[in-house]
C-alpha cells in the first residue's frame, strides 16, 4: 500500500502566538518557480519561503486601512505575489 504521508515532511510555517492564530491559511505557489510559496494568516501574518517550503520567513503587515484577516494570497503568471484581506479601519 501506497502512503503518500510517507514522502511529505510536515513544516511548521510559524509558531501559534495567540488564541486563534495563525490559522484560516491562504497558500499559493509560483507558477514560474515552484520554490517560490506564499502564505497569509490570520490576522496579519505574511509568510515567504524561497527554497520549496522547508524555510519560511515571517513578516507583520501593516495598513491604513487595518488588517482584519481573511487573508487571499496570489502569484501571478509574471511573477507577481498580492495579498489582500478584510479591513477595519476603526482598529488603527
Amino acid at each position: 500500500m501506497y502512503l503518500f504521508s510517507d514522502q511529505v515532511k510536515n513544516v511548521t510555517i510559524m509558531a501559534q502566538n495567540s488564541s486563534y492564530g495563525p490559522c484560516e491559511p491562504s497558500i499559493c505557489i509560483s507558477p514560474i518557480n515552484k520554490d517560490i510559496i506564499i502564505a497569509g494568516t490570520v490576522m496579519d501574518n505574511a509568510h515567504y519561503s524561497n527554497d520549496g517550503g522547508h524555510i519560511w520567513t515571517n513578516m507583520q503587515l501593516k495598513s491604513t486601512y487595518g488588517v482584519y484577516g481573511d487573508p487571499v494570497t496570489i502569484i501571478d503568471k509574471k511573477g507577481k505575489i498580492l495579498y489582500a484581506h478584510l479591513s477595519n479601519p476603526g482598529l488603527n
